[in-house]
């Protein structure tokens, strides 16, 4: 058979064969390819075209799904496939007249076919050398999904005909599939995403209440939205978000306050009236003032005790709305959701207790509640902590630029499309082949309807809704390659080409990203020898390109699809890049734009930069809010707000890892401007109110990243000077509970939970790293180091904590400029960077 599969996602996978029903022989397996595969599947030896006429009937009441289902199918016939359709409707079964020269297409609901809900029935026969196809669902959902598993049949047989007798049944192993990348309005653009959603045999999405936009009712378009949403089989729920409503009020949303009691119950209200027909209250990313509001109210102290107290109480305004509106499906987000769930909020909520008050509450009031954590260990571990009525909340299928988590990428770098796997919890950065999928995710993802029915994806990265519904469709039975090369065939009708680009994409990325790759390649022959197989590498992934940029198919637009070429060739510039800096030896300093966005005290701002040479570089982000006058590093940052987001995950924090500190007063009020210097160093300007405090960045051949500081006084005198760095040496996602830090100095090693001050000149170089989280340890980064001129510094400590390390380095009176410079040695054992600094001692240049 032909396979014409550049529209389809649900394609390409071999479903095995069950027990052959009546009149038709056992398949052979591959020859019915379904994605997700089919629960039960016949196929016969013989054959029957589908003529160029087709009548397209529908038996029973009309409802709105099955009109749905009818029009899409007679759209795909006339447009993909050029049939003549014509449409009939009867009350009760009838028999095709076997001298109709028109094939017949029956689309009915038949509860009595012993399926879940959502699930089908589909019959191919031949008559009168003719195909008569049949296609009954449980319901009308399962209708629809049966003309869908229909046209993936048309798309495989092409212009060949159809084989029979064929016998399908099929239903869906987990109940809800949703996706909260949803529609919020009735454009033509939304009802093309709820159609590819439906297509992906997603069934759920939500409608959030934007209060921190200022959106304050339901608009009447809501109600269109949940019936647009419905008639492709598809649940609309209503959303109201603490954290939203915390930032359209001001201040923490307060259960003792009757006007937020009433706002609450009015959005809810407003939701299922517009046809909702389920509720979400979510509880997640609230701002620790909220987590303690129950303790610092007295009212809420008094009647509800605790966060989960409080939270009980808004559970029970949405119960009572869904009651009255006759809602029954009802979710929460709880406030300790993801991986550090037991001990969330900067300490300030013991997730066990929460969830030992909390859980209760939901299974009362048949509230479902989101968790992140799939893994059967971790789940059960929460169960029994009071977790009940588990939802799957998947934080995002990410790109691989996410999913490497601090792993260097460079400007332009687009690693292709994303896999199932590459969440936030479900990968590690790998020596070799820069990242890696954690080793029981699949089998994990393959169990999850053992713990749970339901499942939602939130955000993601490209087109995430193509992979999440072949797996929520058939999880036991999901195939990771074989359903992201369906994926990428719906985007750019191609895979061959796609995948070559994407194995030499990749492959660079490790090399680039991998253990030592700085040192690699310091024998002249064999930097040679690299470089000439990357510019091989390089022209075979042109070739692939250029083969790749087929015609735009159904499922996804043209601009996507252009997109989707332009990344692919945007990488290749990359590479050719590095091949260039290779060549040439220079550094390349990238200074990305400021982007802009809105933030709660006024305007956040965020800018990237990097400094690499071929084979190391160092990835920087800067964040700062707030207006003129009133700024303020991001939330959750340290120092200045600019953090250290590659080679590693952490070591040199991410979140912030130096700062200036001049007359006891942080950069982290300043708002820094950043420029390039000769292109070949990065230059950081803080003009404070008592000094201007210039950062100058450079990358040593060591792979070290130099830091020369100069303190300009606009003042007589500015009070003391310090320098301060964090970092968390060695694990870049590992347990807070297992951590064990440690520093090596030239005269000794210590161990964490010390105050260590160094004995200066002669401890002027510090490795920071962690003795649990070595190499190759999963998590493990590698250590990272610190070495500083002594004689500009007065003294220097270090709060070798359990977790973040501080450093400070306090300036002598007087001075107005200092140097330093940081490592991060990603990928190396701890033992081989002490014994190398021992033995040959970094040395600081000169000023």
């Amino acid at each position: 058979m032909k396979k014409s599969l550049g529209q389809l996602v649900l394609l390409l996978v071999a479903c095995g064969t069950n027990s052959p029903g009546a009149g038709a022989a056992p398949s052979p397996a591959g020859h019915i390819d379904l994605q997700p595969p089919p629960k039960h599947a016949e196929m016969g030896a013989d054959s029957a075209p589908l003529p160029q006429a087709v009548i397209l009937e529908t038996r029973g009441e009309s409802v709105p799904e099955i009109e749905y289902a009818l029009a899409d199918l007679a759209r795909e016939l006339k447009t993909r496939f050029g049939r003549k359709v014509a449409l009939r409707q009867s009350l009760r079964p009838e028999r095709a007249d076997p001298a109709e020269p028109a094939a017949t297409i029956i689309l009915e609901t038949a509860p009595g076919i012993h399926t879940p809900p959502e699930g089908y029935e589909l019959r191919i026969e031949r008559r009168d050398n003719t195909a008569v196809v049949a296609i009954r669902g449980v319901d009308p959902s399962g209708v629809l999904y049966g003309t869908f598993a229909f046209r993936d049949l048309l798309e495989q047989a092409g212009t060949a005909p159809l084989p029979c007798p064929i016998f399908i049944r099929d239903w869906p192993t987990l109940a809800t599939r949703a996706y909260t990348g949803f529609a919020r309005d009735l454009s033509d653009r939304s009802r093309r995403t709820l159609d590819r959603l439906a297509r992906c045999r997603i069934n759920a999405g939500y409608y959030e209440i934007y209060a921190d936009r200022g959106q304050d009712v339901v608009p009447p378009e809501v109600a269109k939205l949940a019936r647009e949403a419905a008639k492709r089989g598809i649940t609309l729920y209503g959303c109201v978000s603490n954290w939203r409503t915390n930032r359209y009020l001001k201040r923490p949303l307060c259960a003792s306050n009757p006007d937020d009691v009433a706002l609450v119950e009015r959005w809810f209200e407003a939701l299922a009236q517009r046809g909702c027909t389920g509720l979400i209250f979510l509880f997640d990313d609230i701002r620790p003032d909220a987590v303690v509001h129950t303790e610092t109210c007295t009212a809420c102290r008094t009647s509800f005790g605790d966060l989960a107290g409080t939270q009980a109480f808004w559970l029970e305004v949405m119960a009572r709305v869904a009651e009255r509106r006759r809602v029954r499906r009802l979710l929460t987000c709880p406030t300790p959701y993801y991986r550090g769930w037991q001990n969330t909020a900067g300490g300030k909520l013991d997730g066990i207790a929460y969830f030992a008050r909390l859980g209760p509450v939901c299974e009362r009031l048949g509230i479902d509640m989101y968790f992140c954590p799939y893994r059967s260990s971790a789940v059960a571990e929460a169960v029994t902590a009071g977790l009940r009525r588990f939802v799957w909340w998947y934080n995002g299928v990410y790109s691989m630029e996410r999913a490497l988590r601090g792993v260097q990428l460079d400007p332009g770098m687009w690693p292709g499309f994303p896999q199932l796997e590459f969440g936030w919890y479900n990968t590690h950065p790998d020596a070799e082949r820069g990242l890696a999928i954690d080793a029981d995710v699949r089998n994990e993802l393959r169990t999850l309807p053992a713990r749970t029915r339901a499942a939602w994806l939130c955000g993601g990265g490209d087109v995430p809704w193509m992979l999440w519904g072949i797996y929520t469709w058939a999880p036991t039975q999901y195939d990771a390659k074989s359903a992201r090369r369906a994926a990428v065939i719906a985007a750019l009708g191609t895979w061959k080409p796609y995948d070559r680009w994407e194995r030499i994409v990749r492959k660079w990325i490790g090399v680039f990203a991998g253990a030592k790759a700085g040192q690699r390649w310091r024998d002249p022959a064999k930097r040679t020898a690299v470089l000439d197989e990357l510019e091989r590498d390089i022209a075979t992934a042109e070739q692939a390109v250029r083969k790749a940029a087929l015609p735009v198919r159904a499922l996804l637009d043209a601009k996507t699809t252009r997109e989707c070429t332009r990344r692919m060739n945007e990488s290749l510039e990359a590479l050719r890049d590095r091949l260039r800096q290779g060549r040439t030896g220079r550094v390349k300093v990238y200074l990305g734009p400021v982007k802009e966005r809105s933030a709660p005290a006024g305007k956040r701002f965020d800018q990237k930069m990097s400094l690499s040479s071929f084979a190391f570089g160092y990835r920087m982000r800067y964040s700062i809010e707030g207006t003129v006058g009133k700024w303020r590093r991001c939330r959750y940052h340290f120092g200045s707000g600019l953090g250290m987001k590659g080679p590693s995950l952490r070591n040199w924090y991410d979140a912030g890892f130096i700062d200036v500190i001049v007359g006891g007063k942080s950069l982290d009020t300043i708002r820094a401007k950043f420029d390039k210097e000769d292109d070949t160093h990065l230059r950081g300007t803080w003009d404070g109110e008592t000094a201007t405090v210039v950062l100058r960045f450079s990358l040593r051949v060591d792979n070290g990243l130099e830091i020369r500081g100069a303190v300009r006084p606009k003042k007589t005198k500015v009070g003391p000077v310090a320098v301060k760095l964090w970092c968390i040496p060695g694990a870049g996602w590992g347990s807070w509970k297992d951590m064990d830090k440690w520093i090596a100095t030239a005269q000794r090693e210590v161990q964490h939970s010390r105050m260590v001050r160094l004995k200066l000149p002669k401890e002027n170089w510090v490795v920071y790293y962690d003795k649990t989280y070595d190499i190759p340890r999963e998590h493990a980064e590698g250590p990272c180091g610190l070495l500083f001129a002594p004689e500009k510094f007065a003294n220097a400590t270090i709060n070798l904590a359990t977790y973040v390390v501080e450093t400070t380095l306090l300036l002598k009176p007087g001075a107005d400029a200092f140097a330093l410079t940081l490592w991060d040695f990603h990928g190396a054992k701890n033992a081989d960077i002490v014994r190398a600094w021992r033995t040959s001692p970094p040395q600081q240049p000169q000023q």
